[in-house]
């Protein structure tokens, strides 16, 4: 029985689900070891352990790697990246892999919208968030995209960002698109 990057996957993220994520990196280098090509899924699913575990620092040495090797990143990857900066309380990183996103051509999607405005509420940037909130929304200066549908999620870091800065008109702006939106 010779597993392939399917089967290593699938091992990869139930580590990440456990909170494992050095078993996580194990399985990368036994498959790694046995010849097994790393591939976009699996290296976005190591991301995703990392990152579940604050390992933010061993995510971004994946992703050079993975980047080295000449695999592609996707919207996951960026997604899960821009997370576990958010989650290792490094929003200059996590802007930084936002930035990185749009500029490889990888349109965001809600998931990694949310996650930056995640990590600009993490980092006490409310204008940050507002601005990307605003680009998310096809309103933002010079987006010229289309506009992203917010989840409960996004508006609920939002509104708690503007909470936070003492910002009330602006949650009160936030919870009206909320609400004209249907969001519940």
């Amino acid at each position: 029985f010779r597993p392939g990057a399917p089967a290593f996957t699938t091992l990869i993220k139930s580590c990440g689900r456990a909170g494992a994520w050095e078993k996580a990196c194990e399985l990368y280098d036994a498959m790694k070891a046995r010849g097994v090509a790393a591939n976009t899924i699996t290296c976005s699913a190591l991301i995703n352990a990392c990152g579940k575990s604050r390992q933010w620092e061993k995510a971004l040495e994946i992703f050079s790697e993975m980047k080295k090797d000449g695999v592609e990143a996707n919207i996951f990857t960026y997604s899960a990246l821009i997370s576990a900066c958010a989650k290792g309380m490094r929003l200059d990183k996590a802007l930084e892999m936002f930035e990185e996103c749009q500029r490889a051509g990888v349109e965001p999607d809600a998931i990694t919208y949310g996650a930056v405005i995640s990590a600009c509420e993490k980092g006490k940037r409310v204008d940050k968030a507002l601005e990307i909130f605003a680009s998310m929304k096809g309103s933002g200066s010079g987006s010229g995209r289309k506009p992203v549908e917010c989840n409960v999620i996004t508006y609920n870091s939002l509104l708690s960002a503007c909470g936070r800065a003492g910002r009330h008109a602006d949650a009160l702006g936030v919870f009206d698109a909320m609400r004209k939106e249907g969001v519940k």
